[in-house]
C-alpha cells in the first residue's frame, strides 16, 4: 500500500561545514540527537559539491527524497526533506 509523502524535517545548514543553523524534525525515527547529526552530515556530504543556486535540486539518500537549494545571501544551504 502506498502512503502519501510526508515531511520528515526542514533543515538550514551552513554551506561551509554543514553545521546546523536551524532544524525542525517531524519524523519519529529522527528524534534522537545523534541520529539527526548523522543524517545532517550524510546529507551535507552528498550535496556539498552540487551547485543548486538558481533552482532546487533533488537527491536520494537512505530511501529519502531530499529537496535542497543553496542560498548566497545569508544562508548557504536550505534543505527540505520529503519521504514517499
Amino acid at each position: 500500500m502506498m502512503s502519501s509523502p510526508t515531511i520528515k524535517a526542514v533543515l538550514v545548514l551552513d554551506g561551509n561545514d554543514g553545521t546546523r543553523i536551524h532544524a525542525k524534525y517531524f519524523a519519529k525515527e529522527l528524534l534522537d540527537h545523534e541520529t539527526q547529526l548523522k543524517f545532517e552530515k550524510n546529507l551535507f556530504n552528498k550535496t556539498k559539491s552540487q551547485n543548486a543556486r538558481s533552482e532546487a535540486e533533488i537527491v536520494m539518500l537512505d530511501r529519502t527524497i531530499s529537496v535542497y537549494r543553496q542560498e548566497i545571501v545569508m544562508l548557504d544551504r536550505t534543505i527540505s526533506v520529503y519521504r514517499q
